[in-house]
């Protein structure tokens, strides 16, 4: 069996684009210092909720609208306990996800009684590239990902506001003297990250699969966090790190697909990308520095 070089990245883009948009995410979120590893469950909630409004409307723009508002509605409720009530946000994040997906999980089982499954959710284009090193065919969500990344690299880097960001999860303390209003600033990231898990999960529900599955994210919340540090809080870095899983999936899915006599068991192959994230996690421990004040409710004065 052999893949060829432009349908294995071709499909690698396709599977790296979740990842990304919930990576991009969370890494502004915790650049700003606070740590949501409720993605998961974000994912879930924007998976649900574009499908069932797509599929209810037919249209793809209310579709991606409904999935990011059902996310940052989860990622208020997160920021309204760890930012106004100082909860702790590792436990807030597990509560997220497992809300989530018990949540979804009757929700759906409403959309099943409804009829939804037996309607066909909304098409989404795809838009061809012809570039001078190879053609690219992707959903222009593939696309408008890439800008984000680049845009948010230039923002982080070269701007005032992305400068005091990084202030506000290295020396949170110097940021309030310096009359930076903290919790609005991070409260802002948080949302910022709901939005994009939540259009992840969409784009897994209706452009990836076409549908909706429970616990169809598998993971990929978790892959996302990973990635952020793969990526040294850095957007380019977490582009590079999102492609090598994005290559993971490509190639667990054509062995699955083509079922070669040599293949061992499904489940194995689905254990590789998590397999992977332990040992680059391993590699890398040590070696790379969080932001200082990273999960840190921030002191009251």
């Amino acid at each position: 069996m052999s893949l060829s070089f432009d349908f294995a990245t071709q499909d690698a883009i396709r599977f790296a684009v979740p990842l990304w948009l919930a990576g991009l995410g969370e890494t502004v979120v915790q650049r700003s210092g606070v740590l949501n590893i409720g993605i998961e469950g974000m994912m879930l909630a924007g998976a649900l909720t574009g499908w069932a409004v797509g599929v209810a409307t037919g249209s793809a723009v209310l579709a991606l609208l409904a999935a990011a508002t059902a996310a940052m509605v989860l990622a208020a409720l997160f920021a309204l306990a760890t930012l106004a009530f100082d909860a702790d946000q590792v436990v807030c994040g597990t509560a997220l996800n497992l809300v989530a997906v018990g949540a979804t999980s009757v929700g759906f089982k409403w959309c099943q009684a409804a009829g939804y499954t037996a309607r066909v959710a909304p098409a989404f284009p795809r838009l061809e590239l012809n570039l001078p090193f190879d053609a690219f065919d992707q959903f222009p969500i593939a696309y408008a990902t890439i800008a984000l990344a680049l845009l948010l690299h230039v923002y982080l880097r070269h701007t005032r506001w992305g400068v005091e960001l990084t202030a506000l999860g290295e020396y949170p303390a110097a940021a309030v003297a310096a009359g930076i209003r903290v919790r609005t600033r991070r409260f802002i990231a948080i949302l910022f990250g709901g939005a994009t898990a939540g259009l992840a999960g969409a784009y897994l529900s209706l452009m990836l699969t076409g549908q909706f599955g429970e616990h169809m994210t598998a993971g990929r919340g978790f892959l996302a966090l990973a990635m952020v540090i793969f990526g040294r809080w850095q957007p380019p870095g977490l582009l590079l790190a999102g492609l090598f899983f994005g290559y993971l999936y490509a190639i667990q899915n054509a062995l699955e697909v083509s079922r070669p006599a040599w293949l061992p068991a499904p489940q194995i192959l689905q254990m590789m990308p998590y397999v992977c994230t332990l040992i680059v996690l391993a590699g890398l421990a040590g070696r790379t520095r969080s932001p200082a004040a990273l999960g840190q409710p921030l002191e009251r004065t």
